[in-house]
Formats: structure tokens, sequence, C-alpha cells
């Protein structure tokens, strides 16, 4: 296999990869907004969540962007959540040019 299919293949994982975690973290976010959990008036019972989900929400706890209050009840924080996704985009297109690059200069030394 030569180097550039090699690097073809590992971008599709990569993409693959970060498809299903992104996906893991928009459900967390889409199931708190479809119950209305956007306020601490609003706050609901953690959702059961499969294991990968649970860890994204366990990130989102961490970086502020979904609260837990006393009684335990969660509700996502809108304006914490927003520079995180904006962000995390901005990286992700970074990455995609990144690659991009680095794959047409390996074929232009190759070829």
């Amino acid at each position: 296999m030569r180097l550039v299919e090699i690097l073809e293949v590992t971008g599709v994982m990569v993409t693959a990869a970060a498809t299903l975690l992104a996906g893991a973290e928009k459900a967390v976010v889409k199931r708190l907004r479809r119950r209305g959990a956007t306020s601490a008036e609003d706050a609901i019972d953690p959702p059961k969540l499969r294991a990968l989900t649970r860890w994204h929400l366990a990130h989102l706890i961490e970086r502020r962007a979904v609260v837990v209050g006393e009684d335990g009840r969660v509700h996502l924080d809108e304006t914490t959540y927003a520079p995180l996704r904006t962000r995390r985009r901005l990286v992700g297109i970074i990455l995609v040019a990144v690659v991009f690059a680095v794959v047409v200069a390996l074929y232009g030394i190759f070829h």
C-alpha cells in the first residue's frame, strides 16, 4: 500500500470516529432541548444514556455547558454551550485543512 492510500484510509477512519463522537454529544444536547431543559426552572432528571453518550454528558457538565442543580436535575446552559460548539467546529475545520495539506504535499513528493 502506498503512503497516499494509507492516508486516505486513515482519513476515512478518523472522519468516521469524529462523526460518531459528535453525534453522541448532539444526542445529549438534542434530548435536553427536546425536553425543554434549558433553564434551572425547567431542569430534568438526568436521562438514561449509553456509555459513550454518558461520557459526553459528563464532559458537558465538566465544561459547564450542562448544569447539575442541587437536586441532581440537569439543564443545558445555551450561553455556555454556544462558544464550546463554535470552538469545536473551528478545530474540526482546521484539522481537515491540515490533513488535506499533508495529503497534497505527500502526493506531490511521491508523484
